[in-house]
Order: structure tokens, then sequence, then C-alpha cells
């Protein structure tokens, strides 16, 4: 599939459909590490994905709060290699 801002999201909090093989999944639990690394065109709270998706600081604040609730990480070392990438942290809890 195509990467974009919500099959992103699908992928990190487990929310993928049915046709979504398992290679193509993230499959952690409370043991894993996680290497979160976005790289691309940013601003001010938000990363662009292939000039036509966006994705914004609080959908990854979200998402990573889902994985936390859902036990699917242990620790995450997020890593966000854009133009204010700083800013893409302002909404993890």
């Amino acid at each position: 599939k195509e990467v974009t801002a919500e099959n992103l999201v699908r992928t990190i909090t487990g929310r993928q459909t049915e046709d979504v093989p398992r290679n193509r999944r993230l499959l952690t639990d409370e043991g894993s590490n996680v290497l979160f690394y976005l790289t691309g065109h940013g601003g001010d709270n938000f990363l662009k994905f292939q000039d036509h998706h966006e994705i914004q600081s609080a959908d990854i604040g979200d998402a990573i709060h889902q994985m936390t609730v859902q036990r699917r990480l242990r620790r995450m070392f997020f890593i966000a290699e854009t133009c204010q990438g700083a800013t893409l942290l302002e909404r993890i809890r």
C-alpha cells in the first residue's frame, strides 16, 4: 500500500485491515524497543508524505499514546529529520 499518514497511524496502532499480511504489520509488545524515524518536508507541527499527505504532531502524539495504552512498546526512540522536526514532539505525552 501507499505510504500515507493514515497508513502510518494504522500500522503503529495495530489497526490495519485484515488484508494486510503479517510481514507488513508492526508486531510489537510491552517488551519491544521501537525506533520511529521520519524524514521529509515539514513545518510547524506537520510532516509531508510524498508532497500529497500530511501528518500532524497531534496525530503522532495520539498514535504513540495508543501504543503505550495498548502495551505495544517498552521504549521508543523518536527521530524526525525535517525542518521544524522538534515541533512534532510537542504532543507526545
